[in-house]
């Protein structure tokens, strides 16, 4: 005798041909050509085991993906369950419902991995279920590598020095990195962040998106951010650099460097004030080192500006030790592939303040954001001297990476 639920009868279960089935018009479900490749290696190694749910009209209620495979794999009948006892809501709600609970599952994946292995040794082809399984044992080894980076497992730099006095003025205050993706910044998170968890103390990755910004950066600072587990936030409420300067038909002043706050300092200080209790103050926590010091640079490690603290922890750091904890970087997690390429920094790509060796690589590497960059040059007016105006002209090497200067406070 069949049993009843809540006194709905079992729905009966007949084959029905695909082509009598009627997709409904409004599923929200998607899927992907890889995701019908997917069912359709199902359906060849196990069968169609998996009934579609459909109406007394056979409009279908689950399974249009499973449909899709059959189709494409010339199947002209597939197993259907009637369900008829449901109302048009009812029918609707469950659309929605059956896709959502399938997503909230969750998987333990040591027990999946030990599954896939105890297959493998019994000899069946188990390529198929890891590529089902990729994304889910990428995560699981994401979590993983957390828990290895986990502070007490980074190695510690001795030669970074953080005075009692200052992180004594860190406490109560609102933290944050600002995170441009260069080998500067990641640095300095890579060595400070870990010393920050350890005294419990919250902070929070800044990248402010110019618009401008070179190939696979903000990438790089997403993928960071996940691979140690720290808190990021993207900025996108700014103007970009054609917003601001098409209008001027003029590249930034090459004394004030105005870009720099009009597209990410300002941006950034926003968020970081707007973070804050009353009474509160930032800190601003930055890749700055004492040889990129300019005129328009403090010249400290820590102090008070425009109503929050700027903080350059490697300041002190030589050059041999930063190269060292840099390398270290480069082995645990990597830096931006550009470097790879032979780009010097991970700036603007339309930036007037480059080196030669910046230009000599956007050129080769990025000619089409090269040509516009040219075009510009004609077109605009170059306030003051540049390193752009000068390499378009052929100076010597030397007398255009002369005007270089890194470090600008923000």
């Amino acid at each position: 005798m069949s049993k009843q639920i809540d006194g709905h009868k079992p729905g009966r279960y007949e084959l029905v041909p695909v082509g009598e089935l009627i997709p409904y018009v409004n599923n929200a479900r998607t899927h992907s050509d890889g995701q019908i490749a997917k069912l359709q290696s199902s359906i060849r190694e196990f069968g169609f085991v998996n009934p579609v749910l459909i109406d007394g009209n056979k409009n279908i209620i689950a399974g249009h993906g499973r449909v899709e495979a059959a189709k494409r794999e010339g199947i002209n009948e597939v197993p259907c369950v009637f369900v008829e006892h449901l109302t048009d809501a009812q029918r609707k709600a469950y659309i929605l419902a059956d896709n959502r609970l399938a997503e909230m599952a969750g998987w333990d994946m040591e027990l999946v991995q030990l599954e896939l292995d105890e297959l493998q040794m019994m000899d069946f082809d188990v390529d198929a279920l890891r590529f089902d399984f990729e994304e889910e044992i990428a995560k699981f080894e994401r979590v993983e590598r957390r828990k290895q980076n986990d502070p007490t497992n980074i190695v510690k730099a001795e030669e970074l020095v953080i005075e009692d006095e200052i992180w004594q003025e860190l406490e109560g205050k609102k933290l944050f990195f600002t995170f441009s993706g260069g080998q500067d910044s990641a640095t300095a998170v890579f060595l400070v962040a870990p010393l920050l968890k350890e005294r419990g103390l919250d902070f929070e990755l800044l990248f402010v998106d110019t618009g401008v910004e070179l190939p696979g950066v903000q990438e790089y600072v997403i993928r960071f951010a996940e691979y140690y587990g720290y808190p990021l936030k993207i900025l996108r409420e700014g103007p970009d650099f054609f917003e601001v300067y098409e209008k001027k038909k003029a590249f930034p002043n090459a004394i004030y460097r105005d870009c720099i706050m009009a597209l990410i300092g300002n941006v950034a200080n926003k968020h970081m004030k707007s973070q804050c209790e009353p009474g509160q103050k930032a800190v601003n926590i930055r890749g700055g080192k004492n040889s990129q010091a300019t005129n328009l640079s403090r010249g400290q490690k820590y102090y008070e500006k425009d109503g929050m603290f700027i903080f350059n922890p490697l300041w002190d750091l030589s050059e041999q030790a930063f190269e060292k904890y840099k390398n270290l970087l480069k082995e645990q997690f990597g830096l931006w592939e550009g470097y790879d390429k032979g780009f010097v920094r991970t700036a603007c790509w339309c930036c007037p303040f480059q080196t030669v060796q910046q230009y000599d690589t956007i050129k080769k590497e990025l000619p089409f954001m090269w040509g516009i960059l040219k075009r510009k040059a004609e077109e605009w007016e170059f306030m003051g001297a540049t390193h752009l105006d000068r390499y378009l002209r052929n100076y010597p090497e030397e007398e255009i990476d002369a005007l270089d200067n890194d470090f600008i406070d923000l």
